[in-house]
């Protein structure tokens, strides 16, 4: 397998500079993101839609497949909605769809429209944890309602999660559709934005996890993180163009 390095963190301080801000020094070889965009429509099997879970905590909601809904062109829209019975002590449904199957190495992408609204999050990620009896392990990207100017790359080994990095993205990702994802290597993670890649660290999980992809807001916990969720449900939807895996070779 082809070996990606990181440079020492006294390289960094000469950064390139450009409207989106510090680059990090990936390999000039580094081949572009490989997608394939049919691999999410509402025929496939592998794919479902979370009912009745409910994750407390910093999510603090509970998932409803009602909020999972397929357009006439296959648009996957995701929903957050009231939750008038307070079902699970949570204020708020919201929508989530992931993978039955699990994945390990490879390219991951999706097609999205950020959603800009205040306390709202959306993700697409790599997970496996508790319910299969394992540490958390996983690789995500995540967007904040707050600044969709700005795109927050993380993972988790053995169940340390806090590797969180922002990225400006120096465009605003709820205008229109763009490609986000990332390349699962043995050795390390590169993240990619339009396909090019913009981050890399030299850590990665080992344990295979299924693809999630959801939107949420937060509970008054994370005040100060991605600012109070609003006292009503969002009008607005996370639209999903697709979502692709190809195994490395």
């Amino acid at each position: 397998m082809k070996k990606y390095f990181i440079y020492p963190i006294s390289l960094l301080s000469v950064l390139i500079l450009s409207s989106c801000g510090p680059k990090i020094y990936i390999p000039d070889d580094t081949p572009d993101l490989k997608v394939q965009e049919s691999f999410l429509n509402s025929n496939i099997a592998s794919f479902r839609a979370s009912d009745g879970f409910i994750n407390k905590g910093l999510i603090n909601i509970a998932w409803n497949e009602n909020n999972v809904l397929f357009k006439e062109n296959n648009t996957l829209s995701l929903q957050i909605t009231d939750n008038p019975n307070n079902y699970g002590g949570t204020s708020y449904y919201g929508g989530e769809y992931h993978s039955n199957d699990l994945y390990s190495y490879g390219d991951y992408a999706i097609s999205l429209k950020a959603v800009d609204e205040s306390g709202i999050r959306s993700s697409f990620f790599t997970y496996i944890g508790n319910d299969d009896n394992q540490a958390k392990e996983g690789i995500e990207i995540l967007f904040n309602g707050n600044d969709t100017t700005s795109v927050t790359f993380n993972y988790s080994i053995k169940g340390n999660g806090e590797h969180k990095y922002n990225y400006n993205l120096g465009f605003d990702s709820s205008k229109e559709y763009h490609t986000y994802g990332f390349r699962w290597n043995e050795d390390n993670i590169i993240y990619f934005v339009d396909l090019k890649p913009v981050y890399i660290v030299d850590k990665s999980p080992t344990s295979e996890a299924r693809i999630y992809m959801n939107y949420y807001c937060e509970n008054n916990a994370t005040v100060g993180w991605i600012e109070r969720p609003s006292e009503t449900a969002s009008t607005k939807t996370l639209d999903i163009k697709w979502v692709s895996y190809l195994k490395l070779n």
